[in-house]
């Protein structure tokens, strides 16, 4: 409701994503058969979250399709 950054940390079902031990984003599957990965990314981090959206759901037999940010 601020506006301002909020801190949000994954549920223990989820996966998350590091870089070099760090934690810069998650993924997690959605709660409907819409076979959609649901990703979110540290600023700074899109590419390399997207790179690994991209490996699961190329092992799942699914496409990532990132959604633009307006």
């Amino acid at each position: 409701m601020t506006k301002g950054p909020m801190f949000y940390k994954a549920p223990p079902d989820c996966a998350h994503v590091l870089v070099d031990g760090v934690g810069v984003g998650m993924i997690h599957w959605a709660m409907d058969d819409s076979r959609r990965l649901v990703v979110w990314s540290d600023t700074g981090a899109e590419i390399q979250v997207a790179l690994v959206a991209e490996h699961v759901a190329a092992q799942l037999g699914w496409h990532y399709v990132p959604e633009d940010v307006a």
